[in-house]
């Protein structure tokens, strides 16, 4: 069965980005042994407003001049280099929304165990609390286990 690993997590604070992390996809082995089949270097976890939310490797979009491209509100635009799996109706599957959950689950939990109870990202930022969907049936391992991997997010 599919599993992932969050590896190399780096604690990187700025504006909503608290760390950096590599994310792993691979299997066990018989023996429990997991072995890597694909690296998606460069991920980031952010935090705003309590909740947590992880965001893929992407490119900044540049127009033929070179000159970053804007949306009509002026927000400069990217590329991600990956994109979960949508539906008929153009909306992310219920597949995807729980390995994103998962993804984002098991990076906050890796965050917080690196960063203790220190509080602070930005000055006078309190530490985001745990994301309420980690308490759901989507998980395997419960919040208070510090765990890198997850397994169960394709079913």
């Amino acid at each position: 069965m599919p599993e992932f690993e969050v590896q190399n997590l780096e604690v990187r604070p700025y504006k909503t980005v608290l760390a950096g992390f590599d994310l792993v996809l691979g299997t066990r082995d018989g023996e429990g042994r997991f072995t890597g089949a694909c690296v998606v270097r460069e991920m980031r976890l952010r935090a705003k407003d309590g909740g947590y939310w992880v965001r893929f490797p992407a490119t900044l979009r540049r127009d033929k001049t070179g000159a970053p491209v804007r949306d009509a509100q002026g927000r400069t635009r990217y590329d991600t280099h990956v994109t979960l799996a949508k539906g008929p109706d153009g909306k992310p599957t219920a597949a995807a929304r729980r390995f994103e959950t998962a993804v984002t689950a098991t990076a906050a939990k890796l965050f917080i165990a690196a960063q203790g109870s220190r509080v602070g990202y930005t000055t006078g930022q309190a530490r985001p609390s745990w994301p309420a969907e980690a308490t759901s049936t989507v998980f395997k391992h419960q919040p208070e286990q510090l765990v890198s991997t997850a397994s169960d997010w394709l079913f």
